[in-house]
């Protein structure tokens, strides 16, 4: 029994998560290395008092489930104003049943809880309690590794460049390692579109007049033990580019008019659009400053489609709290169309998007009619009726097959042209032209359906296929429609097609 309590012991404190164990008061019986971490209460101070002298009783999810007697699982918490975790929680019992106690394990989520309100706008506040919300930050960890990157980049003093396009979080990314990395000095931001012609290495780098009066300090001077945010570098005349590449080859520089040189004292992060290689290949940007940073990339929002559906759940429930509005849900084309379009204004496109569409449903159900025209529109395309009459549905099929990353609906199978020649007098349509033919006229006018009762009888149709070409094996018909088996069973009693198969 000693040897497995030793087993037991080391197990729980090898763990990343808190450990807390407590018996049916709330007197705290376990709490291990991880726990003293996170909340910073020593052992020795907490084994063997009130769990609730150091938390709100209010907010000690163990106090719930000795009360309920039921367990919870991965349920978003907030035991303290600082700190966001996701808690599993089980009650203890004796092998008579009887309450000993309470067990909970505990994942720290803080630090992905601020990079989600940082990039995008999500408040740090908790969703109510009981509520078992996927956080944005779960759905993203690749950009909490990429920012613990920029970190240790930063921490060396050596210049970071983020390669992204607009919108797509580079300066919320800067913003958020500035706060992790505890610098004393500000987070400055040189814009030099917004700085006149003539004067953006005076703004950069200081200036001093010729009659001997104050010097006037520039953003890299007051940005010192800081971190100075370079927006759109790529935009940067060739003048500027090469000050700014000889100022890091040194570490030193010198105020415009000036002579005394002084040292580059501010961390640099600098941002530019996912092009600028090729502009430094055509020579269109210096390539002895390009050359000077670690380069880094942001993916945009059309590169994301797997995660889009909980970006847009969660951004359109900010959205409808920020509205004091309930939180709508989506039809299937609304969602889909959402899902359909390229974003090229990435997340600040998708958030106006989403509130635009919670103010036109006013309280009710999302649908396609609600959201902005051209989203509506670039969806429409996708229903154009082709020379058969049968229309293109961008419904959940159509998003399984699409390319990963492909922006729209382009690359998809059913886009491409088979089993014909191409007419040679006919140009090539390009990649990026939308996939819409044109009807054939017809004899009689084409009868049109309402767009859910045709999206049903499409998939029925498919779907009869795929069992056919499966002589009626329902595993492989799923792998032909390329859904799992457990989706298959759905549509088919959805469609009352299981009722048919077994008359």
């Amino acid at each position: 029994m000693e040897r497995l309590d030793a087993i037991f012991e080391t197990l729980l404190q090898s763990l990343n998560d808190a450990v807390t164990i407590v018996d049916p008061t709330g007197t705290v019986l376990y709490w291990n290395r991880a726990a003293e971490m996170i909340y910073g209460i020593p052992r020795e101070a907490i084994v063997g008092a009130p769990i609730d002298r150091f938390f709100p009783a209010g907010s000690v999810m163990l106090f719930k489930v000795l009360r309920s007697r039921r367990p919870v699982h991965r349920l978003y918490h907030r035991p303290r104003p600082d700190k966001h975790v996701l808690i599993n929680a089980y009650p203890i019992f004796s092998a008579s049943r009887e309450l000993i106690g309470a067990i909970a394990v505990e994942q720290d989520i803080t630090e992905h809880v601020a990079l989600s309100a940082a990039l995008y706008g999500a408040p740090e506040a908790a969703p109510e309690e009981g509520t078992t919300k996927r956080l944005l930050d779960i759905l993203f960890p690749d950009l909490l590794d990429l920012a613990g990157r920029i970190a240790a980049a930063l921490k060396e003093r050596r210049p970071v460049l983020l390669l992204g396009e607009r919108g797509s979080g580079r300066e919320a990314l800067a913003r958020y390692v500035h706060r992790t990395l505890g610098l004393e000095g500000p987070f400055l931001v040189f814009h030099s579109r917004l700085v006149p012609d003539g004067f953006q290495a005076a703004e950069l780098f200081g200036f001093e007049g010729p009659g001997g009066g104050a010097p006037e300090a520039g953003l890299l001077e007051r940005a010192r033990d800081g971190l100075l945010f370079l927006k759109d570098v790529d935009a940067w005349p060739e003048a500027l580019q090469a000050a700014l590449a000889e100022a890091l080859a040194g570490g030193r520089y010198v105020r415009q008019g000036g002579r005394e040189p002084l040292p580059v004292a501010a961390r640099l992060i600098a941002a530019a659009g996912p092009d600028l290689p090729a502009a430094v290949e055509a020579e269109r940007f210096l390539p002895e400053l390009f050359y000077r940073f670690f380069v880094f990339s942001l993916p945009p929002l059309r590169a994301r489609r797997k995660e889009l559906p909980a970006l847009v759940r969660h951004l359109i429930d900010e959205a409808a709290r920020a509205l004091g509005r309930p939180a709508p849900r989506l039809t299937d084309e609304a969602l889909a169309a959402l899902l359909h379009y390229d974003w090229p204004g990435n997340l600040p496109q998708l958030k106006n998007a989403l509130e635009y569409a919670v103010l036109m449903a006013d309280g009710g159900t999302v649908e396609l009619r609600h959201l902005p025209e051209p989203i509506r529109a670039r969806t429409l395309l996708a229903y154009a009726p082709e020379p058969s009459g049968q229309g293109r549905l961008p419904g959940a099929g159509a998003i399984a097959t699409a390319a990963p990353g492909a922006p729209g609906d382009r690359g998809r199978a059913g886009d491409r042209t088979e089993g014909r020649a191409e007419d040679p007098g006919t140009p090539p349509r390009s990649a990026g032209a939308a996939a819409v033919t044109a009807p054939e006229p017809a004899s009689s006018p084409m009868r049109l359906e309402r767009l859910p009762e045709a999206r049903l009888a499409l998939e029925r149709e498919r779907i009869l296929a795929a069992l056919g070409a499966a002589g009626g094996n329902k595993s492989r018909a799923a792998k032909l429609l390329g859904i799992s088996r457990g989706a298959l069973y759905y549509k088919l009693r959805q469609l009352g097609i299981e009722k048919d198969l077994s008359t």
